[in-house]
């Protein structure tokens, strides 16, 4: 009787020493979270804070004034002419008309063709169809 209680009493001593330990080692887990999150506050408050500044430096009114202290300004518009063959000249090949030997109907030039991007019956541009 005498060994049951010891080694009651002792059992009881070792599980009150490993909840104490447990308890322990939660509470730093714990406080270790908490740290974490109050760097994560500080790193998200630091990251807004880059934000609201790239946002005030990339105005577009602050661009522009940068833009002509470094002799930059409104320029006029630059057209670029592209020529289109007249088929009635000459010049180039015309479509071949539809009957015609490997013309597929004669508007695959127009449209683009099978294969092309162009939708069915979309004229691509810069192309002039017959009249």
């Amino acid at each position: 009787m005498r060994t049951t209680l010891i080694a009651f009493v002792a059992l009881l001593i070792l599980f009150r020493w490993l909840h104490l330990i447990l308890a322990l080692q939660i509470a730093a887990t714990g406080r270790q979270l908490q740290i974490q999150q109050e760097e994560l506050g500080r790193i998200e408050r630091y990251n807004a804070m880059l934000r609201l500044a790239i946002a005030k430096a990339t105005l577009p009114s602050r661009l522009a004034t940068e833009a002509e202290q470094y002799g930059y300004g409104p320029r006029d518009p630059l057209y670029l002419l592209i020529a289109v063959p007249d088929p009635s000249s000459g010049e180039g090949e015309r479509p071949s008309p539809a009957g015609e030997e490997g013309s597929g109907g004669g508007d695959e030039e127009l449209t683009g063709g099978p294969g092309s991007t162009a939708a069915a019956g979309e004229r691509l541009p810069g192309v002039r169809a017959e009249p």
